[in-house]
């Protein structure tokens, strides 16, 4: 009996790590990598893009001279080295040879001198409309293509992060196939050609965007077929999908999916610091009747509780922010920030100073996706909207949909003759393109008045030469302090309120092999993802 039990056992035994085996999951480089955006891109030509929904296709087709590592180190993508004058102000960057753009041509220097000359503000041109030129490329000088490999920068004046900022692919320092453009520039728009990992297939509008792998990847054999990202603008529904394996990740979700995620079996949740803000900004408050007073601004702060707002609606996804800046940034974690607090009372007080002793009246838009840096923007509208009523002041509330309507309101004036045109305040927010204070601060500088990220219209002499001092400074440390005496300096003449950072999480399904080493930093890996069949 004893001889049978033990082989039972040894059977049984056996039989256990069999079925191990088989359930160990086999890796399929011809799988296709499946994700999910809120809306469908506004913009596919990178120097036009500003928005999540456009850079989530970008950062795929286009590759930039510099890369960035998860950790936010930089490495050589389309330039394999450079070098930095001691003055800092000439950067010589080294070409790879043979990279292709996905028509087969050269992206060789002088591909990357045409894709300059469309964004370079010394050239002349008009920046207006393209999002990141001024921030990326106003402090340079001149730039040439001295041979096919090597491409000569020179700065007007030192700037630090400006390494950081041309690795930004997905947006104006992406490299686009000057011959692709040049054969049709009004369709290039919706047919992208760049030398990025994955090559564009086809956009069907409101459903998916479809992207091939691209075989002469220069930095190496893409690890999975190709990607789909699907249009699904309800999180409810892509939280579905994550789990019955519609797609495989997914960054937008409410604070009640978290646990419905983790307790799935199918996906797993994962947490780090974010770099994002949720803002509030009084809208060109300078040709606001209301807001041009800094009492009302002041007023509107103080009878806002936002701690315990944002702990109610975000849960663990926010932290109340203490100044603009990031906690993990540069300046992000002084602890000498002073802000306006919760005080209700001091709140009426301002508005009677002001001449408006029993309250007033005032336009709030937002829009009603879930976004990173605010995953509950109609309820956060609405919270402040019932909030401020408890002190006399009544919010009307415009609820922009679709986002790229939305988008297309910000970025406008929104200060019109035309009342269905017209609000005060706006709820929006930003996520770091890159991981340097300066792409936080530079929404409040006067370069993003009129068409850029600075809808408040803040124009503080003083702000910007901390911001620019910060810019130019030669040592991690000394940009540091001049960053915080920006930050404050904001906190001081509320142009804008800012509500929280975010944490940010992503849900991964169980078929990425791979998740840990993708997710959870800077700079876009998805060319490296793999998937199990």
């Amino acid at each position: 009996m004893k001889k049978i039990t033990a082989l039972a056992l040894a059977l049984a035994l056996l039989l256990s790590m069999a079925s191990f085996a088989v359930a160990e999951p086999e890796y399929n480089p011809d799988a296709i990598y499946m994700v999910s955006s809120t809306d469908d891109p506004t913009h596919m030509d990178p120097i036009l893009c500003s928005d999540g929904q456009s850079t989530t296709i970008t950062a795929l087709v286009y590759s930039a001279l510099i890369g960035y590592n998860l950790d936010g180190t930089l490495y050589g993508d389309v330039a394999e080295s450079w070098e930095v004058s001691d003055d800092a102000l000439t950067y010589t960057f080294h070409i790879r040879p043979g990279i292709k753009f996905h028509d087969g041509t050269d992206c060789d220097a002088y591909a990357v001198k045409w894709n300059w000359d469309r964004v370079v503000p010394a050239n002349g041109i008009d920046t207006s409309n393209l999002p990141y030129a001024e921030l990326f490329f106003s402090d340079v000088a001149t730039y040439e293509a001295t041979d096919a490999s090597t491409f000569v920068v020179t700065l007007s004046k030192p700037n630090n992060a400006f390494l950081t900022m041309i690795g930004s692919c997905s947006l104006a320092a992406g490299l686009v196939s000057p011959t692709a453009y040049e054969a049709d520039p009004e369709g290039f728009d919706k047919h992208p050609v760049g030398c990025g990992p994955y090559k564009f297939v086809e956009w069907v509008s409101g459903q998916y965007v479809q992207l091939e792998r691209y075989d002469d990847y220069h930095l190496g054999q893409v690890a999975n077929a190709g990607v789909i990202v699907r249009i699904i603008p309800e999180a409810n529904t892509a939280v579905n999908e994550l789990l019955t394996g519609g797609i495989h990740s997914l960054n937008y979700m409410t604070e009640d999916d978290y646990a419905t995620i983790e307790n799935s079996g199918t996906a797993d949740m994962m947490s780090y610091q974010g770099n994002t803000l949720s803002i509030m900004s009084f809208a060109d408050y300078e040709k606001n009747p209301l807001f041009s007073d800094i009492r009302l601004r002041q007023a509107v702060g103080y009878a806002l509780d936002f701690d315990t707002i944002v702990a109610a609606l975000y849960g663990d996804s926010m932290e109340t922010a203490t100044s603009a800046i990031p906690f993990l940034m540069a300046g992000g974690s002084y602890d000498g920030y002073t802000s306006i607090g919760y005080d209700p009372d001091k709140a009426k007080e301002l508005m009677a100073e002001a001449g408006y002793p029993d309250g007033f009246e005032f336009t709030l838009m937002t829009y009603n996706v879930v976004k990173g840096y605010n995953p509950a923007a109609e309820k956060l509208a609405v919270t402040i909207q019932s909030e401020l009523a408890k002190v006399g002041i009544t919010v009307n509330l415009k609820i922009v949909s679709p986002w790229s309507e939305f988008l297309n309101v910000i970025y406008t004036d929104p200060i019109s003759d035309d009342p269905a045109e017209h609000y005060d305040v706006v709820l929006h927010g930003w996520g770091a393109d890159y991981n340097d204070t300066s792409n936080i601060l530079f929404l409040f500088s006067d370069d993003e008045i009129g068409g850029g990220a600075n809808h408040s219209g803040y124009a503080d002499p003083e702000f910007n030469e901390y911001f620019d001092n910060g810019i130019q400074s030669t040592s991690y440390e000394e940009a540091t302090e001049w960053y915080i005496k920006a930050a404050q300096k904001l906190n001081d003449d509320v142009p804008v309120y800012i509500i929280a950072h975010g944490v940010d999480h992503i849900a991964t399904s169980k078929l990425i092999l791979n998740a840990e080493e993708c997710f959870g930093g800077i700079g876009n890996h998805t060319w490296q993802v793999k998937l199990a069949k």
